[in-house]
């Protein structure tokens, strides 16, 4: 009964904001600015749209989509509140707005807003690439992995999912796998920049060192500014014996991400097989304090400081590393060839 009433209420206000023709005019204007790249444009006429109609759901959820790649996450957050409210029945409301929140690492959020959109509509692809995206950040890759299959198997030109679900099956040891999925997404989207760079990661894991500089050549030439795909090309540098170009591109990756603990971490690798140990210590130092769970680090600082014959200090951060992950047998190996502390 209350689903019915709820039903009348929306079918009421829609009757009741019958949309005139001068908000249409505006709506179809801020579609075409927005599908030619002119985001501000596209706001303005919305808006317009909006003032004259202020029961048009589909004006503010396009323009949340406006605000989003403005990068305005409280005003699109916003918009699509207001979508929502004026019909809950919009699938893609729910999911616009729980991309806001996993924007905002309000995973739960997202988590919900996916769910909302997928009972909607559950053909609706791209919240279930959306939620994979979720599970995958939350550390459950089994959910992500179904999530992005499902996504697929009901839109199969999702470029993007297939790029995702490659960096789960990486996670999850499916080389091969991951390495379809890449060739696929870049098949599908020939500049996605970020399927180029990870296929690269795999392929240098795979040995195919040619393949990987191959493949991160292209990723930067397609996004300049993607760290990772410097840190990746660093990675296949250092292994081709190329320690200088690997430096330059681990140097360039920190300079376009400051926040990227990784890059520390493979900076740090560096300066301790050219003996700066206490250069390197200060890398592993700084992924450390970018990320605090990061096992891989204190294991790399306690070699370090090793190295540097501080036992006391090494001991701690390789006890650290196998609380961290048990799993770190090298890190126990470490423990073990240290001398007792005095």
């Amino acid at each position: 009964m209350k689903k019915i009433l709820l039903l009348a209420v929306v079918l009421f206000l829609v009757a009741a904001c019958a949309f005139g023709d001068e908000a249409h005019d505006h709506f179809r204007n801020g579609l075409m600015a927005w599908n030619i790249g002119f985001g501000e444009a596209a706001i303005t006429e919305f808006t317009a749209a909006i003032q004259l109609q202020p029961c048009f759901v589909e004006a503010y959820r396009n323009r949340g989509l406006a605000m989003q790649a403005k990068g305005d996450l409280d005003k699109a957050l916003d918009d699509f509140n207001q979508a929502i409210e004026l019909n809950p029945y919009l699938a893609e409301a729910y999911r616009n707005r729980g991309m806001i929140w996993a924007a905002k690492g309000k995973w739960n959020n997202a988590l919900d807003d996916y769910d909302k959109a997928i009972k909607l509509k559950p053909d609706l692809a791209e919240a279930y690439g959306n939620r994979g995206m979720v599970w995958s950040a939350k550390g459950d890759l089994d959910s992500a992995l179904a999530d992005y299959n499902k996504a697929v198997e009901l839109k199969p030109d999702l470029a993007e999912v297939f790029g995702n679900r490659g960096i789960v099956k990486t996670a999850k040891g499916d080389l091969d796998g991951a390495l379809a999925d890449y060739n696929k997404a870049v098949e599908l989207k020939p500049d996605l920049a970020e399927a180029y760079s990870n296929r690269g990661m795999v392929r240098k894991a795979k040995g195919d060192m040619e393949g990987a500089l191959a493949d991160c050549n292209k990723a930067i030439e397609l996004k300049p500014d993607l760290a990772e795909a410097r840190v990746i090309r660093g990675g296949v540098k250092q292994a081709k014996r190329d320690v200088d170009g690997a430096l330059a591109d681990y140097n360039k990756a920190i300079e376009l991400k400051p926040g990227l603990a990784g890059a520390y971490i493979c900076r740090g690798r560096l300066k301790r097989t050219r003996g700066d140990l206490d250069g390197a210590v200060a890398d592993f130092t700084k992924a450390i304090a970018l990320n605090t769970d990061l096992a891989e680090a204190y294991f790399n600082r306690g070699v370090a400081r090793a190295d540097k014959g501080d036992s006391e200090k090494a001991r701690a951060d390789l006890a650290k590393a196998v609380e961290l992950n048990p799993g770190y047998r090298s890190a126990v190996t470490e423990l073990k060839f240290l001398k007792p502390a005095k």
